[in-house]
């Protein structure tokens, strides 16, 4: 089942490869979604393929925060799912967002978590698996030994179970709010498909 997915994307600074990350997203052949990207600073390239595209929307908000960055970017978002890419990070390939999808709506997830597939001194490396249910009782224990449960990037989320966070909950760090989110969620799910790929060089320190 398809279904709208907004993407997201965060800038909180001098993100060296947000257009890497940007390109990437728009060139995903997953036929219904969008991408938001919200950032502290204006980039004239960015602002070029916002014009060109009804696909993107761009815009530059003053903020101290980044996480005050997710929260306006979560009342622009009209999908009925969020998916989270972090500036410095990027999708594999152009199925990525098809991929994932596939997985949450086969598993009937409502929060979707996916291994990364790290990219350091010119190489990939990823590690394999079963898709796996993770048990409400368990994702603090996930927390600590996967970093995937720490960081919202690749996270897949039904925009529904954001809607259910209080205000506070949404502008607290990325690990704070995923556990909040796994204790509203009906079903967790932990990805092996290895389409999102962190940046060990530029990316935001795990």
């Amino acid at each position: 089942m398809e279904g709208k997915i907004s993407v997201i994307v965060l800038a909180h600074g001098d993100e060296k490869e947000l257009t890497r990350c940007v390109n990437r997203i728009l060139n995903q052949n997953y036929k219904d979604y969008e991408l938001i990207v919200v950032s502290t600073q204006k980039n004239s390239e960015l602002e070029e393929k916002a014009n060109n595209t009804d696909l993107m929307t761009l815009y530059i908000k003053d903020v101290d925060k980044l996480e005050d960055l997710r929260a306006y970017a979560l009342n622009k978002a009209d999908g009925d799912r969020v998916l989270f890419v972090e500036p410095n990070d990027f999708l594999i390939d152009e199925k990525s967002i098809t991929i994932l999808n596939e997985a949450y709506t086969q598993k009937n997830a409502d929060l979707l978590l996916s291994s990364f597939m790290t990219f350091r001194d010119g190489k990939f490396y990823f590690i394999g698996g079963e898709d796996e249910h993770i048990l409400r009782d368990i994702f603090l224990f996930q927390q600590i030994e996967k970093v995937e449960f720490r960081k919202l990037g690749g996270a897949l989320i039904k925009k529904n179970l954001l809607g259910e966070m209080d205000a506070d909950d949404l502008v607290k760090s990325d690990q704070v709010l995923l556990n909040r989110l796994s204790r509203k969620a009906k079903n967790i799910i932990f990805s092996y498909q290895n389409k999102y790929v962190y940046d060990q060089v530029v990316g935001n320190k795990l």
